[in-house]
């Protein structure tokens, strides 16, 4: 991934929203300028340009998926915003984070 322009994607899934459906996840496209992959503030800037203005007062709790050697991956709770994460290749030139958000915002 180092030094190629890449696409970058977060799948997602809403943690205890009804509607929500692990076979069917969310998805948007992740702007960064990190040469090694994405760090949380990344998808954080980015999830919030994809929501819709009224929903910009919402608080995410960000768990990613990382790879585990013993289970295959195991998810990771996130909250430094300079973390970097991994990214799964899911085509050539094409990369993904996995995610679960959970609603911290006091409407929740």
């Amino acid at each position: 991934m180092r030094g190629q322009r890449n696409e970058i994607w977060c799948i997602y899934t809403v943690q205890g929203d009804l509607d929500e459906d692990e076979e069917e996840p969310n998805a948007f496209r992740v702007f960064s300028r990190q040469r090694d992959g994405p760090c949380l503030g990344d998808l954080m800037r980015s999830y919030a340009r994809s929501r819709p203005v009224g929903n910009r007062g919402e608080r995410w709790h960000w768990r990613v998926r990382v790879l585990d050697e013993s289970h295959g991956h195991a998810w990771m709770d996130v909250t430094d915003e300079s973390t970097c994460l991994q990214v799964e290749a899911i085509a050539p030139n094409s990369y993904s984070v996995f995610a679960k958000l959970l609603d911290t915002s006091a409407r929740a």
